[in-house]
């Protein structure tokens, strides 16, 4: 045989094995490379193969699963081994689900999801059909959801039926998020828990903008027209579909329980049954422990045929379907010009509202001070409303904004930009600009900050002063961002915060699975679990990308019960702290707390703290307080204070006296890159001008200040420093596109200051922004005031060759 014979036979054998082995219709199941699900087989191959079960998943075509057969071995998911990957339905649907069974529990397409990071979105199943026959825990799509979120789902027609913890389109939610759904299917349960979107919400799981019109039966308790139970979140939903039950029974949920609360929705559907009937809500338990709100919610007494509900405003229809009677309770409609959100619409020819989502076509995009939010041409946010036009408006989640003045959200009630089921994914740049009195409160609520949640996006120099957050309860807490699964957060700071919350608050962060660099928080910051001055926890979700912090600092003071840290709370799974400090004082009321971080199993390097620690039982320390939760974490290069600690011990770093800590040697000779030092590339992260007057400083820290150079202090050389940055071209700004930077770039920066938006360097926005102290040299009316008008007259000299 030739040698070119052997190679081909090589090469056809390698492309059938290949062809053999290749799963699903494509991809490999990585989050940016998903498998493809085009068939009916790609569908059930999921349910077969559990190793896949924490992979990602894209649909590609709509299918039908008419002529399949759907047995239990088909489901996604078990009790013991649960979903958590993604699947994007990415707009397709599936059509004709049929499963019909005696008695199995947990039926649905997704047996059983669980996880923090799990997200289902974009999916319609058209007409399905679920028997369970003594089955419980029942939905359409999913049976048991916990943790995940559920977004742009729908059941459009068909039934579902079972014992007990029947839904829609869930079975039940424990902790889960469910976003924009609707269901019109008909649900039926043989005894309890029965509703036409979800049977059950518990332990703080969030229903919100979804609707439900088919219609509900149940022969016990608990049976409702969106909800059988309830102990999470409902806000701005509504059910329209016949409910008929036993006892506990209500046009929108029959029985609520704990910390239940109900916002902004509406039933309208006939409601009958036994004992404990209402228009709204069947029952709602009063008890020590029952502490929920039913509120600017109503229901129509013609009819329900009911004229009492445990919850709720009752209403007749001509009031229902007069949108103005609901936007005189506050309720924010499209075009409504009181307020600056697109929740409800009135549908074409009246009637009952529609969530904005039920328009064809969509209402128009709200409108701002400029821009057209693409990254080259952000939106311009010169006022409050401006502002507060992103928050509950899904569709500017992924648009691109920039501050162009100071905001001052003092008399405004602010509606957070992102949550779980539509998070932030764009860019916001703060401009160096000041968002002042921004305030929030809120109970048993989680991702809680000025963003809530934030997933692939850049959030850069933002100012927040006197931010005041109060989450009650509520995890995931922080005055910036409540929780940050992914991308990245720079130049950012907040002073004068006070934040506080359940478990993973921090002063900026509550939770961040992204990258901070170049922050800084003055806090006071308060809550249970994972308590820290910048950020409350630091966790990814893999070894790339990593949860990194750095060249960050805290001030302030941090108070917890456990995992409580001056910097951060705790550091766990892929998560990295470089090249940071927290002066912040401590206080512990249990175990593991420390001036940087509480708990630590992740990488700690190159970082210090001062603050005093006090009070706890166990794991406390000068630096890390406990340094083996999860993983084996690892500390190297850090120091703490042993005499403004209060601390001798320290569960990793290296104890040093006040004198010591003020020594540039100490830290010189453990390799850390000072201004003017050759360590570690050459980055200049850390400034000390003179021994025995301060701590090591991070070199932005003096840039923000205006001041460059050793020695400390502001004046005109800084000025002609910096200037000397920009003539040698070391700053990227070529604002008239000659392909060189220069002063005549700097006169036009300077002069287009009140004009046209500019990018700043990102030192120079925050420096900027506090006006530069160097020369008042403005001649009208000798102002006394160094400002743009000084620095725009010193860079005409310049441009006109003076």
């Amino acid at each position: 045989m030739s040698k070119n014979a052997v190679c081909c036979t090589v090469i056809v054998i390698c492309l059938f094995t290949a062809a053999c082995f290749a799963k699903y219709s494509g991809g490999t199941g990585e989050p940016n490379a998903p498998y493809l699900i085009a068939t009916p087989n790609d569908l059930n191959s999921i349910g077969l193969d559990s190793n896949d079960w924490d992979k990602h998943f894209k649909m590609v075509e709509d299918i039908d699963l008419a002529d399949f057969t759907w047995t239990a071995s088909n489901r996604i998911g078990n009790p013991d081994n649960r979903f958590s990957g993604t699947f994007d339905g990415d707009g397709h649907e599936i059509l004709n689900f049929s499963y019909t069974s005696t008695g199995t529990n947990y039926i649905g397409i997704f047996a059983w999801v669980d996880g923090l990071n799990v997200e289902i979105k974009d999916l319609t199943l058209i007409d399905p059909n679920v028997e369970a026959g003594e089955g419980s825990c029942v939905g359409a799509l999913v049976a048991s959801l916990e943790l995940g979120t559920l977004t742009n789902c729908r059941v459009l027609g068909g039934s579902v039926s079972g014992k007990e913890l029947i839904g829609g389109i869930v079975g039940s939610n424990w902790f889960g998020h469910i976003f924009n759904c609707y269901t019109s299917c008909s649900v039926v349960g043989t005894i309890d828990t029965v509703g036409g979107l979800v049977s059950s919400n518990k332990y703080g799981g969030t229903i919100l903008s979804c609707g439900a019109t088919g219609s509900v039966s149940g022969d016990r308790y608990q049976v409702g027209g969106l909800l059988g139970y309830n102990n999470g979140t409902i806000s701005n939903c509504y059910a329209t579909g016949t409910v008929t039950g036993y006892c506990y029974v209500g046009g929108l949920v029959g029985y609520i329980t704990g910390v239940s609360n109900i916002f902004d929705s509406y039933s309208t559907g006939n409601v009958s049954g036994d004992k404990e009937v209402g228009g709204l809500v069947g029952y709602k338990q009063d008890s020590p422990d029952t502490s929920g709100t039913v509120y600017k919610s109503f229901w129509d007494k013609d009819t329900s045929g009911q004229t009492t509900s445990a919850g709720g405003i009752g209403k007749t229809t001509a009031q229902m379907q007069d949108p103005n009677m609901f936007i005189a309770a506050g309720w924010e409609f499209v075009g409504d010009c009181d307020g600056p959100s697109d929740i409800w619409a009135e549908p074409p020819g009246g009637g009952y509202p529609i969530l904005w989502w039920q328009l064809s076509p969509l209402p128009p995009l709200p409108a701002f001070s400029g821009g057209t939010g693409e990254l080259s041409d952000p939106y311009r946010i010169a006022t409050p409303n401006d502002l507060n036009r992103i928050g509950h408006n899904p569709r500017m989640m992924k648009s691109h904004f920039v501050l162009t003045n100071n905001i001052d959200l003092s008399d405004t009630e602010f509606f957070i930009i992102g949550h779980r089921g539509v998070s932030f994914s764009g860019v916001f740049d703060g401009n160096g600009r000041d968002v002042s009195n921004f305030t929030y409160s809120s109970n048993y609520l989680d991702c809680i900050g000025f963003f809530g949640y934030v997933k692939g996006a850049e959030v850069k120099n933002v100012r927040l002063i006197d931010p005041n957050i109060d989450a009650g309860t509520g995890c995931r807490v922080g005055s910036l961002v409540g929780h940050l699964r992914s991308g990245r957060i720079s130049y950012c700071c907040a002073q004068g915060a006070e934040v506080s919350g359940e478990d993973d608050v921090g002063g900026l962060t509550g939770y961040n699975g992204g990258q901070i660099s170049n922050c800084y928080t003055v806090a006071a910051v308060v809550g249970l679990i994972g308590v820290g001055g910048l950020v409350g926890h630091n966790q990814a979700e893999s070894v790339i990308p990593r949860a990194e912090i750095s060249k960050c600092c805290s001030a302030g003071n941090v108070q917890g019960s456990v995992g409580t840290g001056g910097l951060v709370g705790q550091n766990t799974y892929y998560g990295d702290i470089f090249y940071c400090y927290s002066t912040a004082g401590v206080t512990n009321t249990w175990k593991d707390s420390a001036g940087l971080a509480g708990r630590n199993g992740g990488n700690i390097e190159y970082c210090y703290a001062t603050g005093s620690v006090s009070n706890g039982y166990d794991g406390i320390g000068g630096l890390v307080g406990k340094n083996r939760y999860v993983n084996e974490g690892t500390v190297s290069d850090s120091f703490w204070d042993t005499q403004t600690s209060g601390q001798l011990t320290s569960d990793g770093g290296t104890p040093k006296t006040t004198a010591e800590m003020q020594t540039k040697s100490t830290f010189a000779d453990a390799g850390w890159d000072f201004v003017g030092g050759t360590a570690n590339g050459y980055e200049d992260i850390w400034r000390m001008c003179v021994d025995g007057v301060n701590y090591p400083k991070l070199s932005w820290e003096f840039l923000e200040y205006g001041d460059l150079i050793c020695p400390d202090g502001v004046d005109f050389i800084d000025y002609f420093v910096l200037a000397n940055e920009w003539r040698l071209e070391r700053l990227e700004q070529d604002y008239n596109s000659d392909g060189r930077v220069n002063f005549k770039d700097w006169a036009i920066f300077a002069n287009n200051w009140e004009g046209s938006y500019i990018e700043l360097p990102p030192f120079l926005a925050c420096w900027l922004a506090r006006s530069a102290r160097i020369a008042d040299i403005a001649p009208i009316g000798g102002d006394d005031f160094v400002d743009w008008q000084d620095l725009a007259i010193q860079a005409a000299h310049w441009l006109d060759e003076k």
